[in-house]
């Protein structure tokens, strides 16, 4: 009996000194550039081997009138988007709609045209163009090998901002008509370059599913997870949840965005699957999940083990030539090979301008979150402190 006292009382006062050296840490470093005015504030989110360990929010949802941040705030999440649209799309990809390395051009038409920029061709005014070597596929668009690009001063960036004519009343499958009159920027499968293609896979998803983007989405990942505040838009219930978004410039935060005139009060013409989504700590926690017990959420099968086995799983190994490091790529998120027995040891991804990071471990059984509103990109080096210290604070 004494022996097993022992080990809850040893038990208990490691888990304690645990969660205190963790707070420690993150209170230091967030509580800290709150207080220096660096941000305005923040969430930190810790989930492992099945319970939370850590959720606390940070300074202020709204500085100019002194509301402190609430733990069921609502950010706007960028580019942690991307991972919630490649998963939408592998519910048509498990009801056979559509097999991964099919052209494109089978459902959007426009593909067919398309054409590459020549390597020697410097100015957008007398384009020289090469074909394909090969079509356009749906992994190229879900892994980022498809030859699209973000911008940029290169031709195509150039020519991005000259045939796509972002309004409020674009829709994804304008977006798609102005993109594909612009060349590829590579042969697809050539390269791994971050892009837009998440965008257009989210126009495919609406193409095959026939449903709008948001709406199938809705049904097929965030109502059967119980992401209550996720999506494209913050219904006006709700608007008081949003946080404000700051620019930190001269030393001094600015508003950029307040959540009562936000543009996120209704919903979009242009739905983004690559960077337009609003969630919490809460709710994108659900899905991490569910992709940390291989596509299973409170008993609820949302994928099969098969499928996120591929979301997770580097697609881009074969490709050196990469836009940025990355050690792999999946569908839609960034991942960790294992070094020695094979698979992924953990996913990740961040959500620029915003400084907004995720990461869950297989290893480790952890889901850590950060969300902020803050710009520029990279502020503070925040993302990577957050992710040393859960990373140094957690054990295996």
């Amino acid at each position: 009996m004494k022996t097993i006292i022992s080990f809850f009382i040893a038990l208990f006062i490691s888990v304690t000194v645990y969660s205190q050296n963790l707070e420690r840490r993150l209170d230091s470093l967030l509580q800290g550039h709150v207080k220096s005015g660096e941000i305005h504030g923040c969430q930190a989110y810790l989930f492992q081997k099945g319970k939370v360990v850590f959720n606390k929010p940070y300074g202020y949802m709204d500085i100019e009138n002194n509301r402190p941040m609430e733990k069921d705030a609502i950010f706007r999440i960028a580019s942690m988007t991307k991972i919630l649209t490649a998963a939408s799309a592998l519910k048509l990809y498990e009801e056979g709609k559509f097999l991964l390395d099919e052209p494109v051009k089978k459902y959007i038409p426009e593909f067919s045209n398309l054409r590459v920029i020549a390597p020697e061709c410097k100015n957008e005014d007398s384009l020289i163009t090469i074909p394909l070597e090969r079509d356009v596929t749906i992994r190229d668009l879900f892994r980022h090998t498809a030859g699209f690009g973000y911008g940029g001063d290169d031709v195509v960036g150039r020519l991005y901002k000259k045939r796509i004519v972002f309004s409020e009343d674009m829709t994804l499958k304008q977006f798609v008509q102005y993109i594909t009159t612009v060349p590829l920027k590579y042969q697809p499968g050539s390269k791994w370059e971050y892009s837009f293609a998440n965008d257009i896979l989210g126009y495919l998803v609406e193409v095959i599913s026939g449903k709008p983007l948001d709406v199938y989405m809705n049904e097929a990942i965030f109502k059967p997870l119980t992401m209550e505040n996720t999506g494209f838009y913050v219904p006006q219930d709700k608007l008081n949840k949003l946080c404000n978004f700051y620019e930190y410039k001269d030393n001094k935060l600015n508003l950029v965005e307040a959540a009562k005139n936000s543009k996120l009060a209704k919903r979009p013409a242009f739905i983004s699957g690559g960077g337009g989504g609003v969630s919490t700590a809460d709710d994108y926690s659900k899905f991490c999940q569910m992709l940390l017990n291989y596509g299973e959420y409170n008993g609820k099968r949302i994928l099969s083990r098969q499928t996120v086995e591929l979301l997770i799983s580097n697609q881009i190994g074969e490709i050196k030539d990469r836009s940025f490091p990355v050690n792999g790529f999946g569908f839609g998120v960034g991942v960790t090979p294992e070094k020695y027995c094979g698979g992924t040891a953990d996913c990740f991804w961040s959500g620029g301008p915003y400084n907004d990071t995720f990461m869950f471990d297989y290893n480790r059984q952890m889901i850590a979150i950060l969300l902020i509103q803050n710009s520029p990109w990279g502020h503070l080096g925040l993302m990577g402190k957050f992710k040393k210290i859960i990373s140094e604070e957690t054990k295996e």
